[in-house]
């Protein structure tokens, strides 16, 4: 009894209408309310209590009929409202076809989508009409949620079973599926975000040992930018911070936020802090906004008043020059900068190559090759063979190039959807708008 006492007393949710939490609303109300009250009164008094929106509109009449009465036409018209088998099963069925695609990267996406999952598989078992689950059709739309990489692995596990067992694969095998997809991707000492926060980590630390040893090097830039951003369509229009369509710049909520909580949170998401876009640095960003109050190339948001420069004079040397996409609607820009520091080590300029398969998306070709990275680099080349192998779906344009040695203007195709993975299939990244290049041109 003691030991009972010093127990926090459990609560008993609100109901407000999800037939999917119906069944445990009635279970603690029958278990936290019904066994305290000696009369169906306090118990009407109480449900309605407990009621939010339609639902206690729907026994407010209730209240008016004898205690005896009353409480026992407010159970019947509850239970037979959202408490109705079919009912519910309709809501858990419609809920998971139209639940959202998950992205690649989304390991939160994916752990949220396994638990719903779970939820269903856990209901199917006492509800008869959710076993339309495991009809081929809603088996194919659920996968389809998954991302490309998880598609591929399913698509292969669903084909050992045929092979293996002579078996049809039901909803409680993808269930157990994307249950074990979650938790490989969000194990916490291998998973994707923990290594990418201790790279993060182990990078900032590598890059502050260079500055001490004062180690050179030099850096190739190439970036591909649009003249005419309103015919942009694949352009972001939507505040990453609150996902309202407007700039994160112009955010109330992001504003509200302190200079360190901001530059915390670009941090965390692998933002730039020179333009807010994605994967490259502020150092190398070729597209940095101007502070509104001072002028220097950093955006407004992010301007620290207490900053004061240690050096005035800096000597900035850099040479840019304009690469041009000619195109009947809109102009293309193809800019590139070089920044050369004499090596101090040697003169061999070394670039990550690596092997990776590319296709498509939406298309079964499939094709490995090496991919050359640039980090400093905003353009994404393929040559025009390797179009021709992936038979991908373009659009033709021309592509005006300025080199070293000459300007003259080459035949291109734009290529979208394009993912490339590591040649185990895993780890896939969507590609930006990419162009074609003959081998021949320089």
């Amino acid at each position: 009894m003691a030991t009972a006492m010093l127990l926090p007393q459990p609560k008993v949710p609100k109901f407000k209408g999800d037939p999917t939490e119906y069944g445990a609303f009635i279970m603690s109300f029958d278990a936290r309310i019904v066994p305290h009250t000696s009369s169906s009164k306090d118990r009407l008094y109480y449900l309605e209590q407990q009621l939010e929106g339609e639902p206690k509109d729907l026994i407010a009449g209730c209240l008016y009929m004898d205690q005896e009465e009353g409480y026992t036409k407010a159970r019947d018209l509850l239970s037979s409202e959202y408490g109705d088998p079919y009912k519910v099963s309709t809501v858990y069925v419609n809920q998971v076809l139209s639940w959202p695609q998950i992205k690649h990267d989304d390991c939160h996406g994916l752990k949220q989508f396994s638990h719903f999952l779970i939820k269903c598989f856990h209901a199917m078992k006492t509800m008869s009409h959710m076993t339309v689950l495991n009809h081929s059709v809603n088996l194919q739309a659920v996968a389809l949620k998954l991302p490309v990489h998880l598609q591929n692995k399913w698509r292969d596990h669903v084909t050992r079973e045929q092979l293996h067992s002579n078996r049809t694969v039901d909803f409680e095998d993808l269930v157990h599926f994307i249950e074990f997809a979650s938790r490989s991707a969000n194990e916490p000492v291998f998973g994707k975000e923990a290594i990418s926060k201790s790279q993060v980590h182990w990078g900032s630390k590598q890059g502050k040992s260079l500055k001490k040893d004062g180690a050179k090097s030099s850096s190739f830039v190439t970036g591909v930018d649009s003249s005419n951003h309103k015919q942009d369509k694949y352009r972001s229009v939507s505040c990453y911070f609150c996902r309202v369509p407007h700039d994160i710049e112009s955010c109330k909520q992001f504003g509200q936020k302190s200079l360190s909580e901001r530059r915390t949170y670009l941090q965390e998401k692998k933002m730039c802090f020179g333009c807010f876009g994605f994967n490259h640095m502020v150092k190398g960003c070729m597209k940095k906004r101007s502070c509104k109050k001072c002028g220097k190339c950093h955006p407004t948001i992010l301007h620290d008043e207490n900053f004061r420069s240690a050096s005035k004079n800096v000597d900035q040397k850099s040479s840019e020059a304009c690469d041009s996409l000619v195109s009947p609607d809109q102009e293309k820009s193809v800019s590139s900068s070089c920044n050369n520091i004499d090596p101090v080590i040697s003169d061999t300029v070394l670039q990550a190559i690596l092997p990776v398969l590319i296709q498509q998306k939406g298309s079964d070709k499939l094709v490995k090759i090496y991919a050359l990275l640039d980090n400093g680099s905003t353009g994404c080349f393929i040559t025009e063979d390797l179009r021709q192998r992936l038979e991908t779906t373009s659009t033709e344009s021309s592509l005006k190039l300025r080199t070293m040695h000459r300007l003259h203007v080459v035949s291109t195709h734009v290529v979208e959807g394009l993912v490339v993975s590591d040649l185990s299939g895993d780890n896939s990244v969507m590609l930006p708008r990419t162009f074609t290049r003959d081998t021949g041109d320089t």
